[in-house]
């Protein structure tokens, strides 16, 4: 149990990274002329797409192992709510990129508008709100159902719309397969199933130590070659670009998943390190596009004698990811400490 938790810990730091990576390098790829650095990019870019599925199926690992009481699940589900409404507050009225808009925060509350690194929020109020049913449904399956339930969802949620997709047709404004089959949902029971359920996979595939590596490897090529060759021959290489429901993007956030799950950490200090930061993710990847929407500037500015551009974006991603993580430290210390306030009035109502 306690190396399951180092691996998880390492991986949302690992997820976390790459939502920086992707936000900030998101400027280049969209900015750069056809070049060395564009190329470079674009394989950047699609390196770090796991990141959203990896918090999938983190939850769905992590949500489905246990059962929840009533109580326990709206305390979830209020903490959720709360927190998202906390930061969406500070988005809306302190993020440059919402200045002048006309929308009132209420619609893009309710939209899910209000920034980009929220969105993932309200997919995980919808797992809370869900979970009693996902976790009956889960519950009932025997070995063949998981195969079925995969291969379903997998058809219909990444790899007919990748199909239709590469064969031209365009399904953005009436995606049939998005909606009726998630592919998120199908991260969030994959989590559960490859940890809770089949965890004597990870010693089966000790015995075939290459083949994630070959799977992820190979998917990072095939979607970085896609998006390449359809810039350089005029297509719309954003087509290909930040699609989680592609069956390559799956493909290659499962084989990274899983790849991470089986990592055994041999350091105490890394293992404590990875332990306390791990933990105190959360808050850094909420603020983080706040974070670069209002340094970004100053940061590029203040690197602009970096000549090597790739070299400039890298440390202004990571000087990012630092102040988000101090942020999160200062954060959670806030937390823990009205947490620690309350329950001592508590105890002194309780004596009284």
């Amino acid at each position: 149990m306690r190396q399951k938790n180092v691996s998880f810990e390492c991986m949302r730091i690992v997820a976390f990274l790459m939502v920086v990576f992707n936000h900030v390098f998101h400027y280049l790829f969209y900015g750069l002329d056809l070049s060395y650095e564009w190329n470079v990019t674009a394989v950047l870019m699609v390196i770090v797409k796991p990141a959203v599925p990896l918090f999938m199926m983190m939850s769905g690992a992590l949500l489905l192992r246990r059962e929840y009481s009533s109580k326990e699940l709206r305390n979830k589900i209020i903490s959720v709510v709360v927190t998202l409404l906390l930061f969406s507050l500070v988005y809306f009225y302190f993020d440059p990129e919402l200045k002048g808009t006309d929308q009132t925060f209420i619609l893009l509350f309710l939209n899910g508008r209000v920034s980009n690194a929220l969105w993932y929020m309200y997919v995980y109020l919808g797992f809370l709100l869900f979970l009693p049913f996902i976790k009956k449904m889960v519950d009932s399956f025997n070995e063949k159902d998981y195969r079925s339930f995969f291969l379903v969802l997998f058809l219909l949620s990444m790899f007919f719309p990748y199909l239709l997709r590469f064969l031209g047709a365009d399904i953005s404004e009436t995606d049939f397969f998005k909606f009726v089959f998630s592919p998120y949902l199908l991260y969030f029971v994959f989590g559960h199933y490859f940890i809770n359920v089949k965890k004597e996979t990870l010693d089966l595939l000790k015995n075939r130590s290459y083949l994630l590596p070959l799977i992820y490897v190979g998917s990072v090529v095939l979607s970085a070659l896609m998006i390449i060759t359809s810039r350089y021959n005029m297509m719309d290489f954003e087509l290909w670009n930040n699609k989680a429901d592609s069956f390559q993007y799956g493909v290659m956030s499962v084989a990274l998943f899983i790849m991470l799950a089986r990592m055994r950490v041999s350091s105490r200090l890394i293992e404590k390190g990875s332990l306390f930061l791990g933990s105190k993710i959360y808050f850094a990847y909420l603020i983080s596009d706040f974070v670069i929407h209002n340094l970004y500037v100053p940061l590029l500015q203040k690197f602009n004698s970096l000549s090597n551009v790739l070299v400039r974006f890298t440390v202004i991603s990571i000087c990012i990811a630092v102040v988000c993580l101090v942020f999160s430290l200062i954060a959670n210390a806030l937390v823990d400490g009205c947490k620690q306030l309350i329950k001592s009035i508590k105890d002194k109502e309780q004596i009284a």
